[in-house]
């Protein structure tokens, strides 16, 4: 039976996404144009990224952070149990998982994507390397994987602006990115190789900040 649309409240119909091992699962999708998003139950997390076939990447994703209830926004139903209860089905809560806004469902762990998000998510997810230059591993920028990045001390990303792999907990964020310590000295004075490069930009850009009172 389709699910309808948390949303719109129309129903949507499945679509054929690949999974990590080359099969397919068959995903919820508003069928609204454009689509609202698109509905992941539990077990159709990898369709969303394959790194989340990963135990430890579907445990962070069910203990994403859970965002402050927004009056302003619109409560979104769970479909899948709505299709089974028909009556009072859980709303869902809107949780932070690697800094993009989802929901999910607080009984069935479903996750509703809204249109964009997943490819925010894919791009987060691969944002960070492992110590022996894997592109991706099982850490995520989320409250319930930072103890785990502290404990096993082996993330890894690449600076913004010199390209070297260092320790995630040595980096600084900027605005195109992280940042190790040298690099982030070197701009917060004007000397990066960026801000060389075209230091017209570059003093405009630390004139607005000053007079924001940033820098």
């Amino acid at each position: 039976m389709n699910l309808k649309c948390p949303e719109c409240a129309e129903w949507m119909t499945v679509h054929d996404t690949p999974t990590v091992e080359g099969r397919s699962e068959w995903i919820d999708r508003c069928a609204a144009e454009p689509s609202c998003g698109s509905w992941y139950d539990r077990g159709e997390y990898a369709a969303i990224d394959p790194m989340l076939a990963n135990s430890a990447a579907r445990d962070a994703l069910v203990n994403s952070v859970r965002l402050p209830a927004d009056a302003s926004a619109k409560p979104w139903a769970c479909p899948r149990c709505t299709e089974v209860t028909s009556t009072s089905a859980p709303m869902l809560a809107r949780v932070d998982f690697v800094g993009v806004a989802l929901g999910m469902c607080p009984e069935c762990t479903g996750v509703w994507a809204p249109t964009g998000t997943v490819d925010a998510v894919i791009k987060a997810l691969s944002l960070y390397e492992t110590a022996s230059g894997g592109v991706r591993n099982m850490h995520y920028r989320s409250a319930a994987a930072a103890p785990v990045m502290r404990d096993r001390g082996a993330l890894r990303t690449r600076c913004c602006e010199c390209s070297r792999t260092v320790a995630f907990d040595e980096t600084a964020l900027d605005v195109d990115g992280l940042l190790c310590v040298p690099c982030a000295a070197a701009r917060s004075i004007g000397e990066a190789p960026s801000q060389q490069r075209d230091a017209g930009l570059w003093g405009f850009v630390r004139w607005v900040l000053k007079d924001l009172g940033i820098r």
